[in-house]
């Protein structure tokens, strides 16, 4: 489901995360305990919140969507 790193490497070469539209839930916690995240056609990316510079996380369009409908059906 997710692809490893070496592809949140490329996306830094190719194109700044600052040029992306990161977005937190309304519902994130106001710990600061939340993710946001970003997309371009084909692929979306999650970040920690707290370490924008950090990490980033890939997943395919359909890998992502398969996550939040298992979330929102409490498959997970």
């Amino acid at each position: 489901m997710i692809n490893n790193i070496r592809t949140s490497q490329r996306l830094r070469r190719s194109r700044s995360t600052d040029e992306l539209q990161w977005h937190k839930s309304r519902r994130s916690s106001y710990q600061g305990t939340c993710v946001e995240v970003a997309a371009i056609p084909g692929q979306i990316f999650v970040r920690d919140s707290k370490d924008v510079e950090g990490p980033v996380l890939s997943f395919s369009q359909e890998s992502w969507a398969a996550f939040v409908e298992a979330v929102k059906s409490d498959g997970i």
